[in-house]
């Protein structure tokens, strides 16, 4: 293999990991992971071809030899990174372009917007014996920072652990953003939002309370009742419904008995949260359609 081919399999290396890191921070939700799949990415299939394999073996042999070195961090407006016209073989280190994503702007915007990134930190073992021994995994921990393109508002900042070649989205600052369907109302949508977020992070006992927490209080306010007995509530609450409504739409009062029995079960059933998730949201939103109030 001539040397332009082993530079070129390099560079596909860095593109599929700096793009292996955008999907992470566009994609994944708290706790969530993933696992560059050098073999997969077009660049590096690219590359491979021009030697006549296809194995992630060889990517391996000839690309990943500093992998377990720390990685270097840089950013799109950083005079520091190296250019890919240096004439160097293959660098000392693994140096990552750190990639602009989009995300959703809750400071100024209030949608979808281009983010560039302002700081690309890493922390972590400094000493290069500890990714040297054998067997051991390379860990890093990067802190990413990025700032809106359109607004320029309060950034954000992403925490994001590595080990080998396996990213893992460890925090976040604000918290994500989650879109509430406009028909819920607005009292309870921090319960909904909650929710979401925990589901999505892995905690599904805490999302399913915050459900039903979410039923029981919009039963209450809905109702006026005070009774201290839940199920007194929702009675309360689904007596006030259209015979047509109860008919044809999911109960709110099945739905909560149902988280309920998970709850004081301490039963992390993912599969019951989706389900209650959508009959509340079917619910509320035949309210709409009903001409209910949902203020």
């Amino acid at each position: 293999m001539t040397a332009p081919d082993i530079f070129a399999l390099h560079q596909a290396v860095l593109e599929a990991i700096s793009d292996g890191l955008r999907t992470l921070l566009q994609t994944r939700h708290l706790y969530q992971s993933l696992d560059i799949a050098l073999e997969a990415h077009p660049a590096v299939v690219t590359a491979l071809r021009s030697i006549s394999s296809s194995s992630l073996e060889a990517v391996k042999s000839y690309a990943l030899a500093p992998i377990p070195e720390p990685w270097l961090l840089s950013t799109p407006r950083d005079p520091s990174m190296p250019a890919k016209s240096s004439g160097r073989l293959l660098p000392d280190r693994v140096h990552i372009l750190v990639p602009d994503i989009k995300a959703f702007c809750s400071d100024g915007c209030n949608r979808l917007e281009a983010f560039n990134v302002v700081s690309a930190a890493v922390s972590g073992p400094a000493r290069d014996a500890v990714f040297k021994q054998h067997g051991v995994p390379a860990r890093q921990v990067f802190v990413l920072t990025y700032e809106c393109q359109s607004c320029k508002g309060t950034p954000e900042t992403f925490l994001v652990s590595r080990v080998d070649l396996k990213l893992q989205l460890c925090g976040r600052a604000p918290i994500e953003h989650v879109e509430v369907p406009a028909f819920i109302p607005k009292s309870v949508r921090r319960y909904w939002a909650g929710s979401v977020v925990a589901f999505q992070s892995g905690q599904v006992l805490a999302a399913l309370f915050l459900l039903r927490t979410l039923i029981e209080q919009f039963a209450r306010q809905a109702s006026g009742s005070t009774a201290t007995n839940a199920d007194q509530v929702l009675e309360a609450y689904m007596r006030l419904l259209p015979a047509d409504f109860k008919d044809r739409f999911p109960s709110l009062s099945a739905v909560y008995e149902q988280l309920s029995a998970a709850v004081h079960e301490a039963r992390e059933d993912g599969t019951l949260y989706e389900s209650a998730r959508v009959n509340v949201w079917k619910h509320f939103d035949a309210r709409r359609v009903f001409g209910l109030p949902n203020a």
